[in-house]
């Protein structure tokens, strides 16, 4: 484990601070009222190390100005620390100072630029050498995070979760698995897919499914409205075979009361039984005719159907995206009148002027009540100035940075409502209404069309025309028929009736055998829906196990402090954060003491898994009744109107 500790340091010509040194040892506390310095210090401890400030900005200045805010020329800027580094003391020296030259002719000197100079162990070095030395110490990334107690939280949630995971190591999806059984039986049917990959083939599994499922109802309605009534046909069936023996009976009676002339009647009985059977095929044809003119209506109606259906699904996702544009939009105009208030608030806080010096009592001894000397009012009317502008960039840069932040969540929110207009519904609905428009204007073979393109029924009704146009012979005898004879003419329409209305059993049967197929899917798809439902439940159950057991792994290793790694959404699943807890309050929500607190038990952590311990600064440390324990040397800031100097006490 390597051990960092700050001795001493001077600051000569720094932000303001003319000359100051201080020697740390022990417990050190730092007093000074407001804009006396205190910050400084911590940038000039930064500036030594890494050429930044303590907020990790190179661009800042450190130059010394006078009451009109001009640079005061031709001074060097240093910063001198004196380290013990495991036992070994190390004197490191940053000097930024000013490059003068005098022009061939001239008698005035002109400033060039600046150089920045380095020492170690006041040995010159060049600046890749030193900071190559001082990486050797510390790293910058591992120093801001083990001497600032808001450092790790001012990460990105996703660099602190990874900071975490690295440290206390990720949990695998292999060691849950083996908890429970059915965590082991999804993996089995994962294969060698990823769970994000299985998810997603869920989804895509479930959103097929529930289309089908949603469509399977309009169908069944569909077929029953096209399905005609059912009658009685047992009862249909019975009148057949009653009329046909009547039938059969008269042909009897005729055929005995004619037998005189046997042949005559043989012949008429053939003639009749041609004419019955080609009454029975023509009809048989005009029956498998009008059932194929069913079928091709069925078929129109049927596409025609599926297309409106489709256009009011897609109606309803307009009237879904429409609503849900305005509620984007209502979001977007909150933002941006947020963003206007900032703007206005900085434009108002850029417009304040210096507000001066006060009165005479600024400028004299706080013992003797005697008017300071000309050269020390100077310089704190410098400092004085310098405070307040100072206060003022850091105001305008808080408020930028607020507005600046609002930035890509608008830009979110307008691409959002940019995907929802990129979709043509439009020409959606356009392809539905053409399908629409095409079946309409499809032209269905009537039933006397294809009877007409039947050769064999032509052809049987033409022969039966033929018989229907040869004169009926009379009788041999002079056995009068003519009843008997009129009574099965009769018979034989009522049969015919009768089997014009059995046809419609068959339609009846082939739409309950639709129905029934259609609800045999229907729980099928059931069935496959609760499966994939019950896989997603066991994800869900396998993702929260996991996320519980990475955050009990890494909670272990932390003092008054946990960290939360997941959110649980709304329908059970889980979203990725990294949210810092002081006593199950979120960190933004704790007061000042906790956080600082807090962030040293982060700290203790951090160095721990880093090998390396470095001093850590503590600004505003009245606010503690009590500092976290450290093993780091710890440098206290405290504010204290009685110190109008900055006043060092080691304990």
């Amino acid at each position: 484990m390597k051990k960092v500790k700050l001795i001493r340091m001077a600051l000569s010509h720094f932000k303001g601070i003319q000359s100051f040194e201080t020697t740390f040892n022990g417990r050190t506390r730092i007093f000074g009222e407001n804009a006396t310095g205190k910050t400084t210090l911590v940038d000039a401890f930064t500036w030594l190390l890494f050429g930044k400030d303590s907020t990790g900005r190179k661009d800042f200045s450190i130059k010394t100005y006078d009451s009109d805010n001009n640079v005061i020329h031709k001074m060097d800027h240093e910063v001198t620390g004196m380290f013990d580094v495991d036992g070994d003391e190390i004197t490191l020296r940053r000097v930024y100072k000013e490059k003068w030259v005098t022009r061939r002719g001239s008698q005035e000197t002109e400033l060039q630029g600046h150089e920045t100079l380095f020492y170690w162990n006041d040995v010159p070095l060049s600046a890749g050498e030193y900071q190559s030395k001082v990486d050797e110490i510390i790293t910058e990334q591992a120093f801001r995070m083990i001497t600032s107690p808001w450092y790790f939280n001012s990460l990105k949630w996703q660099d602190r979760r990874e900071i975490l995971t690295s440290i206390a190591g990720d949990v695998s999806d292999k060691d849950i698995a083996t908890k429970r059984l059915d965590f082991s039986a999804l993996f089995n049917d994962m294969g060698k897919k990823s769970l994000e990959e299985y998810k997603k083939e869920l989804a895509a599994k479930k959103k097929k499914l529930k289309k089908e499922l949603d469509e399977i109802p309009a169908r069944i309605d569909e077929v029953t409205r096209n399905t005609p009534e059912a009658k009685d046909w047992a009862s249909i069936e019975a009148k057949i075979k009653t009329l046909e023996s009547e039938i059969k009976s008269i042909d009897e009676q005729i055929a005995d009361s004619s037998k005189a002339n046997e042949s005559f009647l043989t012949q008429k009985k053939e003639r009749q039984d041609r004419i019955h059977q080609l009454k029975t095929r023509i009809s048989d044809f005009e029956f498998e005719g009008r059932k194929t003119f069913s079928k091709a209506m069925q078929e129109k109606q049927d596409a025609i159907e599926s297309a409106k259906a489709e256009i009011e699904k897609i109606n309803r996702k307009v009237k879904n995206d429409i609503a849900e544009i305005e509620e984007l939009q209502q979001r977007i105009k909150s933002y941006e009148e947020k963003q206007a208030k900032l703007r206005d608030e900085w434009i108002k806080i850029n417009s304040q002027e210096f507000p001066g010096y006060g009165d005479d009592k600024n400028f004299a001894c706080p013992t003797c009540k005697q008017a300071l000397p000309e050269d020390e009012i100077e310089l704190k009317k410098t400092m004085m100035k310098a405070n307040f502008n100072n206060n003022k960039e850091s105001q305008l840069s808080n408020i930028s940075g607020q507005g600046k932040s609002l930035n890509p969540i608008i830009d979110n929110l307008k691409n959002q409502i940019k995907e929802l207009e990129s979709y043509d519904y439009d020409a959606q609905v356009a392809a539905h209404e053409k399908v629409m428009e095409e079946w309409e204007q499809k032209h269905l073979v009537s039933v006397a069309e294809i009877l007409a393109g039947n050769v064999d029924y032509q052809r049987m009704k033409k022969e039966l025309e033929e018989f229907e146009k040869q004169p009926v012979e009379e009788e041999a005898s002079e056995v009068d028929n003519s009843e008997l004879k009129s009574k099965k003419a009769g018979l034989n329409v009522n049969v015919d009736n009768l089997k014009k209305e059995l046809s419609a059993k068959e339609q009846i049967e082939s739409s309950n055998k639709r129905k029934s197929e259609l609800l045999r899917q229907e729980e099928e798809y059931a069935k496959q829906m609760a499966e994939i439902e019950q896989t997603e439940f066991t994800i869900q159950e396998f993702d929260r196990t996991k996320a519980s057991s990475l955050e009990s792994k890494i909670n272990e290793m932390f003092d008054g402090v946990n960290f939360r790694l997941f959110k649980i959404q709304l329908n059970g699943g889980l979203d990725d954060c990294c949210d810092t807890l002081i006593n199950g309050v979120p960190w933004s929500d704790a007061n000042n003491a906790a956080k600082i607190n807090a962030g040293i038990s982060i700290i203790n952590v951090l160095s721990d898994h880093y090998g390396q311990i470095a001093p850590i600064w503590i600004d505003n440390a009245e606010s503690i009744t009590r500092i976290q324990k450290s093993n780091a040397q710890i440098i206290e800031l405290y504010v204290s109107e009685a110190h109008k100097n900055l006043e060092v006490k080691v304990a």
